[in-house]
């Protein structure tokens, strides 16, 4: 005996599988979430302004570069990236208390290793280019003494701070400026009713702003990197 199978009306309402509403991939970010990251992005920009990371460590750091030691080498990376280290500690509260179920997933979602892929292949075409003498200009540092501070750690052989400078500043850094503009400003803007052509181009442009601070130490290379960014 063979049973015909049964089809619903064609007035039935859809049936969604599933607790994600259609049209969104992951759950909507509430305001403490977002309030969480603007914590830890005001920890950094205060931090970052009042030089926090020099004054407090100011008594244990030396004088000049010359016969620097492997400790006060590793004081004054902790000194630079005091700012960013600050933020992570303060992002690490709600991230404990899972307050922040989108963020997370903005941290290992295709975007952010798409971002990564581009990194790298910019640098990389860079570079190139400048191994050839085809680069349009010359690449300067918004701020030298970062620049100078890391070629006196080379020259005195001092390679874990270097790595500790490389590791700060390629994954710390990167990690806390993503949460901040491509999640968080994109997504209060988006909470607040702007299309998303606009959120995302205003998220852009404050990134690139970021880029600055180093006008004082060299405006066209501060303009030149704020484009870019």
């Amino acid at each position: 005996m063979t049973v015909a199978p049964t089809t619903p009306p064609f007035d039935a309402p859809a049936v969604v599988h599933g607790s994600v509403p259609p049209g969104r991939s992951s759950p909507t970010p509430d305001a403490r979430e977002l309030r969480s990251i603007a914590v830890a992005a005001g920890v950094v920009a205060v931090a970052w302004v009042a030089d926090l990371g020099a004054l407090a460590l100011a008594p244990w750091l030396p004088a000049s570069m010359d016969g620097i030691t492997m400790q006060h080498a590793f004081l004054l990376v902790i000194a630079c990236f005091t700012p960013w280290i600050l933020g992570l500690l303060a992002l690490s509260v709600p991230f404990a208390l899972r307050w922040m179920p989108r963020a997370h997933q903005r941290l290992v979602e295709p975007t952010l290793i798409a971002a990564w892929v581009t990194l790298f292949a910019a640098v990389a075409v860079a570079v190139a280019l400048g191994r050839y003498g085809v680069w349009p200009w010359r690449w300067a540092s918004t701020h030298p003494e970062t620049a100078s501070l890391v070629s006196a750690f080379l020259s005195a052989e001092l390679f874990a701070p270097v790595l500790l400078w490389l590791v700060l500043s390629c994954l710390l850094v990167p990690l806390l400026m993503e949460l901040f503009f491509r999640f968080a400003v994109i997504e209060w803007l988006l909470s607040r009713g702007v299309a998303t052509w606009m959120a995302v181009a205003i998220a852009a442009v404050a990134f690139g702003a970021t880029w600055l601070t180093g006008l004082t130490a060299s405006p066209a290379a501060a303009l030149r990197h704020a484009a870019i960014a």
